[in-house]
């Protein structure tokens, strides 16, 4: 018989706020985390606004005297496992079999940016050793292995904006395998110019604030932050009398193959991926009472999703609610749908839909039925969490009610 997959942590850092409760309150008032940039000078750039962190101190998350050990991508790595595991009163003993799968768009952006402008400067011999032990893309999800002593799977998945879906689709299928009693699975990413110039470069960013499925929207908002929800086999998770937010039942992924930076109309790959979450977890387009869409607020993602919406839910006459939370984070890129993973979790337990803010006049390309400037009360037992990232790449989930 296979296992059971349900989630019993969550950890967030988000630009509306750091932990799960200052988040979910966050997030159900409709609190916009957009703001003129402040990380980044942002004086040559088209666009100077973004969706950045706040109210991190790693000093209340990691020893002081390691915090300058480690770069700010494996502090926010650090963070919210440490969050997620003391939310889920886990004991990570000598001998475990629990892991760790984040993702990310790139390697440390940061940590390369600090070697290259030695690197011009300097002979690349003599660069610090302190730059090399940063390097790497795994080493933020290493470095936070160590840090816990997890002894369980180790892995760093760098699909773009869908890399937290695809993190926790992977780590499910390594508890519901029996390769491991628990995972801390979803993303991380930080601001940088790397992201920022590019999406300038392509005139992705909104000038002002993020609008999805808006009729006026001017396009996405960067963000960054991390979130990380502690999954578990349920069987384990009832022995040790775990508190038991929600039960992840599928997955999908797909991929458009249509083009590097522009997603296929047609949604190809998040529709494949869609399907094949609803088969995996066994529930018909009738059963879904919310999705927590991609939503960037570019005209070319909001329309494709819509028409992904259209064809699978609508015409089934299913009156499904929809809203993006990246109208109040922003696009936080491979954090993105870790963060929305903890949104989830929290929606399904506590049947709020939190609101898609900044919307005021319909799309009549995305005829959907959004939750708009207001989170409302509903009861919510089984939705979807959408990610669909650069190169076509969809992951989807479907996260429901847990009910023994």
């Amino acid at each position: 018989m296979k296992k059971r997959v349900v989630i019993t942590g969550i950890g967030v850092v988000s630009p509306i706020g750091t932990g799960k409760e200052t988040f979910w309150k966050a997030l159900i008032r409709g609190k916009n985390g957009v703001e003129k940039a402040k990380k980044l000078d942002t004086s040559k750039y088209r666009t100077h606004m973004a969706a950045e962190v706040k109210d991190f101190d790693p000093k209340k998350f990691i020893e002081p005297k390691r915090v300058k050990s480690y770069s700010l991508l494996t502090q926010y790595a650090i963070a919210v496992v440490k969050m997620a595991l003391d939310d889920s009163k886990l004991n990570i003993s000598s001998g475990n079999r629990v892991g760790i799968a984040m993702g990310a768009n790139t390697a440390d952006p940061l940590v390369f940016a600090e070697a290259l402008i030695f690197w011009s400067k300097h002979k690349r011999s003599l660069t610090p050793s302190h730059i090399y032990e940063k390097l790497n893309t795994n080493l933020p999800v290493v470095k936070t292995a160590q840090y816990f002593g997890l002894k369980g799977p180790c892995t760093v998945i760098p699909a773009a904006c869908a890399a937290g879906n695809t993190n926790i689709a992977y780590a499910f299928d390594l508890i519901k395998t029996g390769k491991a009693d628990a995972m801390f699975a979803g993303g991380y990413a930080c601001m940088n110019h790397l992201a920022y110039s590019g999406f300038n470069k392509m005139r992705a960013m909104s000038p002002q604030y993020c609008q999805p499925f808006d009729k006026n929207r001017k396009g996405m908002i960067i963000g960054e932050g991390a979130g990380v929800i502690l999954i578990e086999d349920m069987e384990c998770a009832l022995r040790r009398k775990a508190k038991i937010y929600a039960e992840i039942l599928g997955y999908g992924l797909g991929c458009d193959a249509y083009n590097p930076a522009m997603p296929d109309p047609e949604g190809s790959g998040g529709m494949i991926a869609t399907k094949m979450a609803l088969k995996m977890a066994k529930v018909s387009p009738h059963d879904i009472d919310y999705i927590n869409a991609h939503g960037t607020g570019t005209i070319s993602n909001d329309r494709m999703e819509a028409r992904i919406i259209n064809n699978i839910f609508k015409s089934k006459d299913n009156g499904v609610k929809v809203s993006s939370i990246k109208s109040m984070v922003g696009h936080c890129m491979g954090a993105a749908s870790g963060i929305e993973a903890c949104a989830s979790a929290l929606i399904v337990e506590r049947d709020i839909i939190p609101p898609n803010i900044n919307y005021s006049e319909p799309d009549p390309y995305c005829d959907i039925d959004i939750v708009a400037n207001t989170a409302l009360k509903k009861r919510v037992n089984i939705m979807l969490s959408n990610a669909f990232a650069f190169g076509g790449d969809a992951g989807v989930i479907v996260v429901g009610k847990f009910k023994r």
